[in-house]
């Protein structure tokens, strides 16, 4: 009894495929092996088996009575990489006999409940995983000791009548090599680093062996070739053809590269060869001139020109014209595409023709030499006989073109010239043939591309009359100013004095002078164009507006408008925001049109006044304006800049708006440009208008950094802001102070006065162009006006035209012409004259603002209200989107919106009676409690004073301390309450949005509520913004309090949208939001 180092699983594994091991299963088990012979001394197995006949079985095994090698004499042997049924039955029967197996057998037939445990694990399968992983580690670290084996390659690269056929063969070993019977699986086996045996002598064992890099390189292409071959699951193919590897001809050229790297390669150019050429890599030719071929051209004897191949015949050269290879004594030339298929053409050529070389007719004969001979000779050598030179007369093209102006036709003559000989190209493609002799050799292709270009140049709008013409205006203009430069390289052009005449050709470009006139503030404008009037500037600006190309002037000429001097003389015009019907050679504007102009462009010439102008205003920072000596303030950087810009505005005359995001101390800006500006000549006074509720704080501000400057506050009954007025013109008062309500009831009072320079605080307050304060500031008389807001526009883009029309009347021109512009147009036109710094860039050290929003469940009574209320709005919305009648009830649509926004604050707003609670109500006091108990300083907002009045009864009902203030509070108090506070008195201030929005310095406290939402955030930023401001030292929260599931969240929503365009009306790109269209409103009732 023996003893054997193998399993059954291992001899499945070694065999090729699982049919042949169940066929040497059955073997086994049918008894066709009843006895064998062993010799222990050499671990050495020898049987009969009997098959379809007898057939001798050897197997033989090494030191560790494992599977070293065998044998069997059947034909299927041989063609198969592992054991053959015969094997497998002979190796099943020696483990059968083994004692250990026999032991196995024993044990495993006991049912044990170990032995049952056991059989629901897969031991093989975890065992062969390990044995590959635990291979892999020790490959990566180098662990194996292994030598390349030798590996010899046969390529078989053959021409025959059923075509071109690429295969490789393989053989293997270390020493003595052995054919490989299947290279598929040899391949695959190897890269995985699986061991295979090939003979008694041979097994790769991956843990003594590996293959060299070049031929792993060249296993992994072969494995790449066998993947994209393999279109099923089952494999048909013979034993013989797994023999081989079939090579598509796309991938011959690649193989042989990475072949050539290798010592033992060996070329067959026919299958039937018995030893190939080897092949070295200088065999390989990439970089060529010409390829060793040859061919003649000679005449016929009756005419005509005979093409034949001049090369030596051999069997050696071959064109694998589907490799793209050409073997030329036993060298491959990689071909190009294009080279292959100049040679496929002549060989298919030559080979059809049914004659010894090419027989090529006499009137093709010119055309054979000028495209045929010129194209291969690139590739290969052509010798021209004597007689052929002779006959056949070659000369360059000269093509010529000639170009006359009559009866409103451009004439034009094109000539195609080959020595004396020239041709009319028109009168020849009239005639459809040639008007040459035979024997003129002309260059078909350069005609081609000369006659191509020239139609493509008349935009294929060419008519013939006896002479080839254009006379459509456009095509005229077209041909003339870009054909003609891109027919220049191919043809010579000649043209008449009347085509000369014709081009708009000046002596001097045109030119576009602009100067600051300092006396008189304006900017005087003057054009010099030769030739082209001002009528005829008019009609080249409204042209160039319809996308026209060319315009004839007054005079006949004709004009590119697309010229570069052209287009930058008319971009002029535009830029200089002149009504068409106002232009003249020479004009004066006002000084704001230059910022329009570019001043790059080479017509513009501005002297030294404007660049200065433009160079201000553009980089304030730069400016010199010393700051006021008596400011008891310190600018930041960025104040100087403001304080900088604002002197600019002023010295040149313009208005414009100050728009820094709140809290960077625009008051302090303005108080300094007022003091740096004083005494300077000018003794009218400055005039502040501001809300009622800052008018207090803009005396106590000019007193605090300017205690040197007098104010004035004009308020009281109208007979004592009369009285005012008139002392503080008797005392020469610098500054006045009035505010928005009381100025639009002034305005006789103002009527006749002159002020040098007009500040418009919180300017949103004038966005309304049909109002009466609107009016009032408009109408009031001053050098310039100054606006300050932060948020300049809130709702619509007709609101910052409102404004610039106080600030900078005209720079718009008229509401029509605003609104036709889009925001990149106004953006532009805006830039010199707002200057707007957020607080996250310039105040690096304020403490951020972290915002939230707190989503409050409603009471079950108070979600019935509103769900009520709710339908009742939809159903009466509909109705009116319906009837088509939505504008007409807006009013209705806001008081319905309300008050569904009042029932989510809490539905004691809209109905006396209510006891059901409020879940914001209830939420608002916990906050407060937890504010209280963590030391915070809340600032709470809300639009509705009732709701205001509410809280305060739940705060008076715990004895809470709080600061309040609404529109009621008088402005005195105001001050007060909000020093008061940001001194730390008292940690709860409740204010009214609308009231307590503007104007307000409120840096005590360090968390912000908003109750409710308004629809603008804007006004909400505002409303934040007094705490998070210059001088704040705490991180500020902001918390919005919304009803979930509400209208609440809508608008949250529609405030998104709004933030995006805030500053649309300085940055290109925004969208304008207007009033809540039909769709917003659908959105926020969900219909």
């Amino acid at each position: 009894m023996v003893s054997v180092g193998y399993n059954m699983q291992e001899i499945k594994d070694m065999t090729y495929s699982n049919t042949t091991f169940q066929k040497g299963m059955q073997l086994f088990e049918s008894g066709a092996l009843r006895q064998y012979t062993a010799n222990s001394a050499e671990n050495a197995f020898y049987a009969d088996i009997k098959g379809t006949k007898k057939y001798e079985v050897e197997v033989y095994l090494d030191e560790y009575a494992e599977i070293d090698d065998y044998y069997c004499s059947c034909p299927a042997f041989e063609s198969y990489p592992g054991p053959c049924k015969h094997v497998v039955a002979f190796l099943l029967a020696i483990l059968n006999s083994s004692s250990d197996y026999r032991k196995e057998r024993k044990t495993a037939s006991k049912p044990t409940a170990i032995a049952n445990k056991s059989s629901s694990y897969d031991v093989e399968q975890t065992k062969r995983l390990l044995d590959v992983l635990q291979f892999e580690l020790l490959e990566e670290n180098n662990l194996f000791d292994r030598v390349p084996i030798q590996v010899e390659y046969t390529m078989v690269m053959s021409d025959l009548r059923y075509g071109q056929h690429y295969s490789l063969k393989m053989r293997v070993g270390a020493g003595q090599f052995y054919l490989v019977k299947d290279c598929d699986y040899v391949i695959k086996c190897m890269l995985v680093g699986k061991e295979l045996p090939f003979g008694k002598k041979f097994t790769f064992s991956p843990d003594k062996h590996e293959l060299s890099a070049e031929d792993r390189a060249i296993f992994l292409l072969l494995k790449q070739i066998i993947d994209a071959s393999a279109t099923s699951a089952r494999d048909y193919r013979s034993s013989e053809d797994r023999k081989e590897i079939t090579i598509p001809a796309s991938m011959v050229k690649k193989l042989l590269e990475k072949l050539a790297n290798c010592p033992l390669v060996f070329i067959k150019t026919n299958p039937y060869q018995t030893q190939g050429r080897a092949l070295l890599p200088e065999q390989l030719v990439q970089d060529f001139d010409q390829l060793p071929i040859s061919f003649a051209l000679s005449e016929l004897p009756k005419g005509g020109l005979l093409f034949e191949e001049t090369t030596e015949v051999s069997s050696e050269n071959i064109f694998f014209n589907q490799a793209d290879i050409f073997l030329i004594d036993g060298n491959f030339y990689f071909l190009t595409e294009s080279m292959k298929d100049r040679l496929n053409s002549i060989y298919t050529a030559i080979s059809q023709s049914g004659h010894e070389g090419l027989h090529i007719a006499p009137d093709s004969a010119g055309d054979f030499l000028a495209i045929a001979v010129p194209a291969l000779q690139k590739l290969v050598t052509i010798s021209l006989a004597e007689s052929v030179q002779s006959t056949y007369q070659r000369f360059p093209l000269k093509a010529e073109l000639y170009l006359d102006w009559k009866q409103e036709k451009l004439i034009m003559e094109l000539f195609l010239n080959y020595g004396e000989i020239k041709i009319d190209a028109a009168k020849e493609g009239l005639a459809h043939k040639d008007l040459t002799p035979d024997t003129v050799i002309r260059d078909r292709i350069a005609e081609s591309i000369m006659i191509q270009t020239f139609s493509d140049c008349a935009n294929n709008a060419l008519k013939f009359d006896g002479l080839l013409y254009l006379d459509a205006l456009d095509d005229i203009m077209s041909f003339l100013y870009e054909g003609l430069e891109k027919l220049a390289p191919h043809c010579g052009i000649f043209t008449t004095a009347a085509v000369e005449n014709l081009l708009y050709q000046p002596s001097r470009p045109p030119k576009v002078a602009i100067e600051v006139n300092s006396q008189s503030r304006l900017l005087d404008v003057t054009f010099s164009t030769d030739e082209i009037n001002v009528e005829d500037l008019k009609q080249m600006v409204r042209q160039i507006a319809q996308n026209k190309n060319y315009h004839r002037l007054s005079n006949g000429k004709i004009v590119n408008l697309r010229q570069k001097e052209i287009k930058e003389l008319t971009d002029a015009v535009v830029q200089l925001d002149v009504p068409l019907k106002d232009l003249k050679k020479e004009m004066s504007l006002p000084l704001y049109k230059a910022f329009g102009v570019d001043t790059n462009a080479g017509v513009v010439h501005q002297d030294e006044d404007f660049m200065t102008l433009i160079n201000r205003m553009e980089r304030p920072e730069k400016i010199d304006f010393e700051l006021p000596e008596d400011l008891t303030a310190t600018l930041r950087p960025y104040q100087e800049t403001g304080y900088k810009w604002l002197k600019g505005l002023d010295h040149y005359g313009f208005g414009g708006i100050l728009a820094d995001d709140m809290g960077l101390g625009k008051t302090l800006q303005v108080i300094s440009f007022i003091a740096g500006s004083l005494g300077k000549g000018d003794t009218k006074p400055y005039l502040v208008i501001c809300p009622s509720s800052v008018l207090y704080n803009w005396q106590k501000e000019f007193q605090q950094f300017a205690p040197d400057i007098k104010t004035r506050l004009i308020t009281g009954m109208k007979s004592e802001r009369r009285d005012t007025i008139a002392t503080a013109i008797a005392e020469n008062i610098p500054v006045w102070i009035t505010s928005y309500p009381l100025l639009q009831r002034d305005e006789d009072l103002y009527e006749g006065l002159a002020f040098r320079t007009v500040i418009l605080d919180e300017a949103q307050s004038v966005k309304n162009a049909t109002a009466k304060t609107t009016k009032a500031a408009s109408a009031l008389n001053a050098n310039n006006k100054i606006a300050l807001s932060g948020t300049p526009v809130e709702n619509a883009l007709s609101e910052l035209y409102t404004i610039f029309s106080i600030a900078q009347p005209g720079l718009f021109g008229t509401k029509k012409d605003f609104k036709q512009m889009d925001p990149a147009q106004i953006a532009k036109k805006v830039k010199p004259f707002i200057l707007r710094r957020l607080k996250a860039d310039v105040l690096k050290d304020l403490p951020p603002k972290i915002e939230s929003i707190s989503y409050i469940e409603m009471t079950e009574k108070q979600k019935t209200v509103y769900l009520s209320q709710l339908q009742l709005m939809r159903q009466e919305t509909k109705e009116m989107l319906d009837a088509d009648t939505l504008n007409e009830n807006r009013i209705k649509i806001l008081a319905g919106l309300t008050r569904l926004r009042q029932i989510c604050c809490d539905p004691a707003l809209v109905m006396a009676d209510y006891t059901g609670g409020s879940g914001k109500l209830d939420r608002l006091m916990e906050y407060l409690a937890e504010a209280k108990e963590n030391g915070r300083r809340v600032v709470l907002f809300s639009q509705f004073t009732q709701m205001l009045a509410i809280i305060r009864e739940k705060l008076d009902e715990t004895s809470e301390a709080y600061f309040y203030l609404d529109g009621q509070t008088p402005n005195q108090d105001r001050l007060a309450l909000t020093t008061r506070f940001n001194e730390g008195e008292k940690d709860l201030f409740l204010i009214s949005l609308k009231a307590g929005g503007t104007g307000l310095n409120l840096t005590g406290g360090d968390t912000v509520i908003l109750y409710d939402s308004w629809w603008n955030p804007a006004v909400e930023s505002q409303a934040t913004d007094r705490v998070h401001r210059f001088g704040q030292k705490k991180v500020v929260q902001v918390v919005r309090l919304i009803a979930t599931g509400t209208i609440e969240e809508r608008i949250n929503e529609l405030q998104a949208k709004k933030r995006e365009m805030i500053d649309s009306v300085i940055q290109a790109g925004g969208q304008s939001v207007t009033s809540l269209s039909k769709e917003e409103l659908m959105q926020l009732l969900e219909i």
